[in-house]
Formats: structure tokens, sequence, C-alpha cells
């Protein structure tokens, strides 16, 4: 653009081999040529300049949509991993529930045994008391020791099984044996202070034992028998 109009200012301009003394016209022609050269050489640059803003901004726009498109991943990312969290929390509340939903249950099977540990409790009794022939304190001392010994086991049961899932430590294992060991040797003594003396009445005593009736009665009863012994000042303990 600037090269056509510097021609044409060219064409108009005679030149100064056909004239060897230029006119004031010809003077202002060629001042007016050369102002309008130096302002194509700016327009020139100035195009130039441009072009070159033009390319920056177009980086600038690559370099933008590029971070755009970065800043998209990361959110979509984001996203993934909010929604991952929250399937998982989802699922904990649900589990979290059915822990609830079984405890629940557990409460209420609880509540049914010792209704019918009660109630076998109750029949248990009005049994005792219908076995006339029989020493009613004896029975209901020889039912609590009964009882005694099936919560002593339940207990070692119990201790051993949190001793093997790590629960408890060996050293109070070793106490909660203890424990029961003199449970035990209390029971015993019990046993041992009632018990006739000598091998012979030992022997009558066993055998009459396994032909009282009560006896049955307990075994048929003693899964779910819990009887505190109200003469004994000891309890049970782990």
């Amino acid at each position: 653009m600037a090269n056509n109009v510097q021609e044409r200012w060219t064409s108009l301009v005679p030149s100064s081999r056909s004239e060897p003394t230029a006119s004031p016209q010809q003077e202002e022609l060629r001042r007016l040529q050369t102002l309008l050269s130096r302002e194509m050489a700016k327009t020139t640059t100035f195009e130039g300049v441009i072009r070159e803003l033009h390319a920056s901004v177009e980086q600038q726009a690559r370099s933008m949509a590029q971070k755009h498109l970065d800043l998209e991943l990361r959110a979509t990312a984001v996203k993934q991993e909010l929604d991952r969290q929250a399937k998982e929390a989802a699922a904990n509340q649900e589990v979290v529930a059915a822990r609830i939903a079984e405890l629940e249950r557990t409460v209420g099977d609880l509540k049914e045994s010792l209704v019918d540990a009660n109630s076998k409790e109750n029949s248990l009794s009005q049994r005792v008391r219908e076995l006339e022939d029989i020493d009613t304190t004896s029975i209901q001392k020889s039912i609590i020791e009964h009882a005694n010994i099936h919560i002593l086991t339940r207990l070692f049961s119990v201790a051993r099984d949190d001793f093997e899932s790590g629960e408890i430590t060996q050293m109070e294992m070793l106490q909660a044996c203890d424990n029961l060991v003199e449970q035990l040797k209390e029971v015993a003594a019990r046993q041992l202070e009632r018990a006739p003396v000598g091998f012979s009445s030992i022997d009558n005593l066993m055998q009459s034992k396994a032909r009282r009736t009560w006896e049955d009665v307990g075994k048929e009863e003693d899964e779910s028998v819990v009887i505190i012994d109200q003469s004994s000042s000891k309890r049970p303990r782990v």
C-alpha cells in the first residue's frame, strides 16, 4: 500500500533530468513526497507491530485456552473424587445402619431370652416346690451352685474369646483365670462342706443324686437359668 502511494506521488513530480532548475511547486512536491515516504515507513512499522501484537494475542489466547482446558480437566477429576467419596460415605452409612439394625435385633433377642429365662426360672421354681419329699434348701443351693459353675464356664469362654481376638492382654487373661479359679475353689469348698465324709458315703450320695428327678429337671433348664445365691456374699466375677 505504501509503495503504491509513493509511485503515484512520483509520477506527479517532474523528473529532475528534464528540468535542471526546480520550481517552488516541485520543491513542495518533493518535500511532500519525503514526508509521505516517512509516513509510509511509519505505517509499515506500525503494520509490523500490529502483526506482532496479533501473534502475541493469538499466543496468549491459545495459552488461556490450554489453561481453561487444564482447569476443566482438574475440575472433572475433583468432581469424580468427590463423587467417589460421596459413594464411600453412603456405603459407610449403609454399613452403620445395618450394624445398628443388627444391634437392635440382638437387643430384641436378648430381651426375649430374658423373658424366656424368667419364664423357665418360674417353671423350675414351681417344679422344685412340687417335689415335697426333697429338701428344698438343698435343691436351691445345688441349683445355685450349678448356675454359678455355668456362669463361671461362660465367663471363661468369653475371656478366652477376648484373648484370642486380642481385646485383652495376657496379663488380663491370667488375672481373669485367677479370679475364676478362686470362684471355683469357693464352690468346691461349699460342696465339700455339704458332702458326707467317707468313700462309701460319697458313693451313695452320687448314686442318690443320679436317681433324683430334680437333677433331670435342672439339666433341661440349666442353659437359661441365672440364680444369685443370696446366702453368699461372693459373686461370680472376671
